[in-house]
């Protein structure tokens, strides 16, 4: 028997299309825990029931230019997973842009853009406290300007600054301070005195100068005592020009 004009047995061929799985959902979300040199960028992935691996592109334009990679590093199932990465060694006061990618068999899902911008060097205090005396105003980081006034018995005062970074160091009248403890103390003069406290930020160049004014009040003056026109003689009394 022939078929078609070619002898021997007929060949069926079964194709099968096999549909690709879905490509993988991705959000971007707010970085959090920005300072002066770091960050920590955010989002979520939906893997659509497949592996999914995420990364997230960083750099200062949308063109990127640094992948680093996300965790957890790699994402199955369809219910929507964290994911996050720790960025180090970034500019002081500079706008970054980024982006989370999802990679899958079923392709690469690419986010919308996202900014965020570190913090500038901080040259700022966050406490400031007077051995004697209370501070006016009260302290706040963007005050730099203070008074205080104490007794005249008050020979010295201590100062106890506590910068806002922990990588800034800080000075009171030019010598070197542990954030957080105690000064030196500072003798006081009667009348009028100035303490300058002088906190570096980490870059060595960035500082920002506080004043503490500090009255050394004077002490009473002393009442004098004269002479009564009544003099006692003798066990009695004797006026004199009265």
């Amino acid at each position: 028997m022939f078929l078609g004009g070619k002898s021997g047995p007929t060949s069926l061929h079964n194709l099968a299309l096999v549909a690709s799985p879905p490509p993988p959902i991705v959000t971007t979300l707010a970085a959090a825990s920005i300072t002066s040199t770091s960050a920590i960028l955010n989002g979520s992935v939906n893997a659509n029931g497949t592996i999914t691996t995420p990364s997230f592109d960083y750099g200062l334009t949308t063109s990127y230019g640094s992948t680093l990679a996300g965790a957890p590093s790699a994402i199955t199932g369809s219910s929507v997973t964290s994911v996050s990465a720790s960025l180090t060694g970034l500019n002081p006061g500079t706008t970054y842009h980024y982006r989370l990618n999802g990679t899958s068999t079923g392709g690469v899902t690419r986010s919308a853009d996202v900014i965020f911008t570190t913090a500038g060097y901080n040259a700022n205090l966050s406490g400031l406290t007077v051995s004697s005396g209370i501070l006016n105003p009260v302290f706040a980081p963007a005050t730099v300007g203070y008074t205080t006034s104490v007794p005249s018995t008050t020979t010295t005062l201590t100062v106890i600054p506590t910068v806002a970074t922990p990588t800034s160091s800080v000075k009171v009248n030019g010598a070197s301070v542990t954030s957080g403890a105690a000064s030196m103390p500072v003798f006081l003069t009667p009348g009028n005195n100035t303490i300058t406290i002088a906190v570096t930020a980490q870059d060595g160049t960035t500082i920002k100068s506080y004043t503490v004014n500090v009255t050394r009040l004077s002490a009473a003056p002393e009442i004098a005592v004269t002479q009564s026109a009544v003099d006692i003689v003798d066990g009695g009394t004797k006026s004199f020009g009265v």
